[in-house]
């Protein structure tokens, strides 16, 4: 297959930003990894930052707010991951909301545990059970993206939450829970440079003896 000059340089040079974004990215995250965990149950939401080491064993979930799919099949959502507080009145409350991403194979048991999630909050008996269904997470943070702002604003707007208690709840972070297949993807990420070094090569080579 024949590539010009211009097209070696292109392909090259942005194969090489991409590959080494990528394993940056990945060796943070594997570093963070190393670090103890911190349990999100446990700690103030608000002195979160984006690549922390977290753990939680999750039993209270909301309603997903994203879906991403292939082949017009969903392969993951993004659920609403609320921080339980007791307050002094001995009130349980929601104070502020993350995202937790799940893959396909954690539907069932998301839902499930959203449900009496849901089913339990809003009992006024006193009669419904606490969710006893308990996932260990562990994983990391990652800022959210401009569409995860949005559609879980809606989805606390459509459950009742006033714009400033949006703003002040919503924790902009999504737990991933495949922290520890970052270091391949950082190897990944150095092959993919590598590959791009090898056509600015051609393209350096192209330079100098003036072809196309």
């Amino acid at each position: 297959m024949y590539f010009s000059k211009t097209r070696l340089w292109v392909l090259g040079i942005g194969l090489i930003v991409i590959g080494l974004g990528v394993t940056v990215y990945g060796l943070i995250i594997t570093i963070s990894m190393k670090q103890p965990a911190v349990d999100l149950y446990n700690t103030d939401w608000e002195s979160l930052r984006a690549f922390r080491h977290v753990e939680v064993d999750m039993d209270f979930l909301m309603e997903y707010f994203m879906v991403t799919e292939r082949e017009e099949k969903e392969t993951s959502r993004v659920y609403a991951l609320p921080d339980l507080v007791q307050h002094e009145d001995g009130m349980v409350y929601m104070d502020h909301y993350m995202g937790l991403v799940a893959t396909s194979d954690k539907f069932e048991r998301y839902d499930a545990i959203t449900d009496a999630s849901l089913e339990w909050w809003g009992d006024e008996t006193g009669e419904v059970e606490f969710p006893s269904d308990v996932v260990h997470l562990e994983g990391y943070l990652r800022k959210m993206s401009s569409n995860e702002k949005k559609y879980i604003k809606q989805l606390l707007k459509e459950v009742g939450y006033s714009d400033d208690e949006i703003s002040q709840y919503v924790t902009p972070y999504v737990l991933m829970t495949n922290g520890s297949n970052m270091f391949g993807i950082a190897l990944a990420g150095l092959a993919v440079a590598a590959l791009g070094a090898v056509f600015t090569v051609f393209a350096v080579i192209k330079t100098i003896r003036g072809t196309n």
